[in-house]
């Protein structure tokens, strides 16, 4: 009798390790799989970005409308003028960007579509005009993507400047396309 109550004892002693092991294997896993998710929708982002961005004909000024921030840039590569605007969508924690013509009348913006969701900013959008050192516009773009709840959660944070080199020091216009502002 005594042998069965040793050998219980010294099961349960391992069945609770193992157990624990298993706990902390899996809250490790979930950790990860969080941080990998965060790192997606920030690279999302910055590669949908960047591709327009960066051969943008001009950068706004960036404003504010309700509480959501915007910040829209031109590009001409396909012969027409395209206006693009981002807003960081505070209530939705969404980073969003809709495209209408440029000079169309009336303005018909598209619908917004999400880029990264679970994003937030205290100052998503930063413009850089041109000066002597930079010849070229550039937009700032600082957001934290939250992923995963309690104790797996995760925040990356991301700091990119994109650069608008189809832009000029001479010719450089802070309140190109900001006409869609007022279009909700």
């Amino acid at each position: 009798m005594m042998d069965v109550v040793v050998s219980m004892t010294l099961m349960a002693i391992f069945m609770a390790i193992f157990t624990g092991g298993t706990v902390r294997m899996f809250r490790s896993a979930a950790q990860v799989q969080a941080t990998a998710d965060a790192q997606v929708q920030i690279t999302t982002a910055f590669l949908r970005l960047d591709k327009e961005i960066r051969y943008a004909a001009g950068i706004s000024q960036p404003g504010l409308a309700l509480s959501d921030q915007y910040v829209e840039y031109l590009t001409t590569n396909s012969g027409v003028g395209i206006c693009s605007e981002l807003r960081l969508n505070v209530a939705a924690g969404q980073l969003q960007r809709r495209t209408w013509q440029q000079g169309a009348t009336p303005l018909a913006p598209t619908p917004w579509i999400p880029l990264a969701t679970s994003v937030s900013s205290a100052q998503p959008f930063t413009y850089w005009a041109p000066d002597t050192r930079y010849n070229f516009q550039r937009l700032q773009l600082r957001l934290d993507a939250t992923v995963g709840t309690g104790g797996t959660a995760v925040t990356k944070h991301t700091d990119v400047t994109f650069t608008a080199l189809n832009t000029t020091l001479s010719a450089a216009n802070p309140d190109v396309c900001t006409e869609g502002r007022t279009v909700p």
